[in-house]
């Protein structure tokens, strides 16, 4: 049987990411019923995505970021992603300049240290300070009773570590 294309193995895996983890398993049935090594290259793209990458864990679920919850001047629209320290990134809408945001927001937990807490303030700092065409640019920081935010640029597509994912595929198929 041939090698599985790079735009099979891109396409079905794709696919998995967009399902939860549960549901993979009976995509890869129905998609790769009689192709092993198309259904073996996604499997083993998953695993090695699924070892040490927290952006496939669900951070706990924070009361201020929920499907329309106003934070500020911001309403939620739905959660585009996930990063490290339980964050949860939204696509929000910034209701007073009429533009959609990323809104990266972290609780504030009693579990939380202070490193933590002054890690996610340096990231906020650095992140502002910077200015180049191809990072996103923050636009306004915040906080509630339970939660810090910022409020950065969207671009649509999909996050960094699934690019990273993607690439990986591309790169074992070149080999």
């Amino acid at each position: 049987m041939p090698d599985p294309s790079w735009q099979d193995v891109r396409k079905v895996l794709e696919r998995c990411l967009d399902l939860p983890e549960e549901q993979r398993a009976g995509l890869l049935d129905e998609v790769c019923a009689n192709d092993t090594m198309l259904r073996g290259e996604v499997e083993s793209l998953l695993a090695a995505g699924a070892k040490g990458v927290d952006w496939l864990d669900r951070p706990s679920v924070d009361l201020d970021a929920r499907a329309g919850h106003r934070l500020g001047k911001y309403t939620m629209i739905r959660e585009i992603g996930r990063g490290g320290m339980g964050a949860s990134v939204w696509l929000a809408r910034d209701e007073i300049f009429s533009r959609d945001v990323a809104l990266k927001i972290v609780s504030e937990t009693a579990s939380m240290s202070a490193q933590e807490i002054e890690r996610f303030e340096r990231e906020i700092r650095s992140a502002g300070k910077l200015t180049h065409p191809h990072v996103v640019r923050v636009f306004d920081e915040g906080r509630t009773q339970t939660s810090r935010f910022f409020a950065m640029e969207y671009v649509p597509g999909h996050d960094v570590a699934r690019e990273i994912l993607l690439q990986a595929g591309r790169r074992v198929r070149a080999a």
